[in-house]
């Protein structure tokens, strides 16, 4: 009687602990604090890069020239601060993270040089998780989530060229 009592005390425990330990894990993992890094690399020209956490993000612009004029011999690069919110930041995340996770197939094509859109979201060191548009004419009008985060990021840098938007709500997913 003893060893069974004994037995079943330490197999509640440990189911106890081991319950315990698998909530404060799953909780830890969806914490809105875990990603480190987000990058967003449009028209392969402008690198923007989020750190969470700072206010203060990086966009660099490189001046390499086009299709119709000639390479400068040295590339060019401009490095902005631009301070984004706390809440600016997490609605970035959770459109980047949506485009990431949910992609929309493109049914117009252009060349692999117009329309290119990056995005990487960096889970400290170890985990990247990412997406590549290319040559989808306009990624600005992707989708609705492409034109919250166009939107968004118009708002902090007005005078970056993020890639064309004539008109973002003509035209969603087509």
């Amino acid at each position: 009687m003893k060893c069974t009592s004994i037995l079943l005390f330490g197999y509640l425990l440990l189911t106890v602990v081991g319950c315990d330990f698998k909530r404060k894990y799953e909780n830890k993992k969806e914490s809105d604090d875990s990603w480190s890094t987000l990058i967003i690399v449009s028209e392969h020209r402008t690198v923007i890069t989020i750190i969470n956490g700072l206010d203060t993000s990086f966009v660099e612009r490189q001046n390499i020239g086009s299709i119709f004029t000639p390479r400068p011999k040295k590339v060019i690069r401009d490095t902005t601060k631009v301070i984004f919110t706390k809440a600016e930041q997490d609605s970035l995340f959770y459109i980047a993270k949506n485009i990431v996770s949910y992609p929309v197939l493109n049914t117009r094509h252009c060349t692999d040089y117009v329309g290119d859109l990056d995005i990487y979201i960096n889970y400290g060191n170890d985990i990247r998780q990412g997406i590549n548009y290319s040559g989808v004419c306009d990624w600005t009008t992707l989708s609705a989530n492409t034109i919250k985060l166009h939107a968004l990021l118009k708002k902090r840098m007005p005078k970056v060229y993020l890639g064309k938007s004539s008109s973002a709500t003509s035209r969603i997913g087509n």
